[in-house]
């Protein structure tokens, strides 16, 4: 699930093709992403699938790259669409 979130007790994401452009210590990624969440709505449970870009801004820094900011951007939603606003 997501960690501190017990309406979330099960996420499931895939990451598909991935579009780096690097430009010395920082580099913008863009990568398809498809995803399912299970949703405990406290009288049962529901489910939501998402797919859309991860836009990604990276930096190297001490000899690692890491993620420095990250947008998702949606491309379509089906089933309860309450974990969009989480």
């Amino acid at each position: 699930g997501v960690p501190g979130d017990p309406a979330l007790p099960c996420t499931l994401h895939f990451l598909g093709q991935t579009h780096t452009e690097l430009d010395g210590d920082t580099a913008r990624a863009e990568t398809l992403v498809s995803s399912y969440h299970r949703i405990d709505t406290g009288s049962g449970h529901t489910d939501s699938t998402i797919a859309g870009r991860y836009l990604d801004v990276l930096a190297h820094r001490d000899g690692e790259w890491r993620i420095a900011h990250r947008t998702m951007q949606q491309t379509w939603t089906e089933g309860n669409r309450d974990v969009v606003k989480r």
